[in-house]
């Protein structure tokens, strides 16, 4: 098992207690597949900021319909870095277990920025562990495939104290009005105003940590950004993303994809890099969305290689 700390063992109970969402939920198939490449597979689903489990419970009920076992991680917003570490060593713990049950391989199905930070920063735990003997550590399942749904967002220096305040404005106008809403005239001031303050002194505390690395408290996300777009793994990879989408434009969305095919073989380009692009929907809303479920869930199921 990846060693936590009693520290890190702390945060992570304290954390599962105050927010539940952050839970890692292990879900079992409702039947035994008939495709031994479904049966020896578990999807790990990394949800959106600010989702609920009971939205991605929908994600995992599709998997389990068709035989796959799955996890489900949502990774709370605006929590310190040395947390998220606790949180990502447990999903590495979790993996573990998985070669434990017969499992060789996982499969990533990620949601929005959330998700794709978590995604890197587990992979960044998993090539530091891979660098070190294979005689101390069980082995891992390997990634074999990863869905993408309404990202990346990526930037790659740090972000001004307006910007940074504008992003998450929209983004926590939209959690708290539970909809696609990115704007609110009461709302929207009110955090606006709230989060310019908050980020005053998280960029005072970023100055202080980069003078004195010990502090890990604000997260990096420039850092977990650069990993992503220089260290993306290379296996099939299937974007699902949308040309009206308000927060993650589908250019930023399609630019990354290129980035990622200019990396591979001329022959695999097409095989390894997918995209599907919905017209009219909203941000991770494609899976549950009446007009696009039906079509999202067929592309999944081919990409994933599982049937009902």
């Amino acid at each position: 098992m990846v060693a936590m700390n009693w520290g890190e063992k702390i945060v992570t109970s304290v954390l599962n207690r105050v927010m539940p969402d952050s839970k890692l939920i292990l879900r079992f198939a409702k039947k035994k597949s008939h495709d031994s490449s479904s049966s020896s597979r578990h999807v790990l689903i990394l949800g959106w900021g600010g989702s609920k489990q009971r939205s991605l419970a929908k994600v995992a009920e599709f998997y389990s319909d068709r035989g796959v076992n799955t996890n489900c991680f949502i990774m709370p917003l605006g929590i310190p870095c040395f947390a998220r570490l606790a949180l990502v060593k447990n999903i590495l713990n979790e993996l573990e277990a998985i070669t434990d049950q017969g499992g060789d391989k996982v499969s990533i199905h990620l949601f929005s920025n959330n998700g794709a930070w978590t995604f890197a920063h587990l992979n960044q735990l998993i090539d530091a562990r891979n660098a070190q003997s294979a005689k101390k550590h069980k082995p891992l399942p390997r990634i074999d495939r990863v869905v993408v749904d309404s990202a990346p967002h990526l930037f790659y220096k740090d972000l001004s104290l307006l910007d940074e305040t504008r992003m998450y404005t929209k983004v926590l106008t939209s959690i708290i009005l539970g909809k696609a809403q990115y704007h609110h005239d009461l709302v929207s001031p009110i955090l606006m105003g709230a989060l310019f303050i908050l980020n005053i002194f998280r960029h005072a505390l970023r100055l202080v940590q980069s003078l004195v690395p010990v502090i890990n408290v604000v997260p990096d996300y420039v850092r977990l950004n650069l990993y992503l777009r220089d260290h993306w793994p290379q296996v099939p990879t299937l974007f699902m993303y949308s040309a009206s989408d308000f927060l993650v434009q589908r250019t930023e969305v399609e630019d990354f994809a290129e980035r990622l095919k200019s990396r591979l073989a001329h022959d695999k380009k097409e095989d390894m890099i997918i995209m599907h692009k919905f017209a009219e929907v909203g941000h991770t809303a494609a899976f549950f969305a009446a007009g696009t479920r039906d079509a999202y869930r067929e592309k999944l199921s081919t990409f994933m290689d599982v049937t009902q």
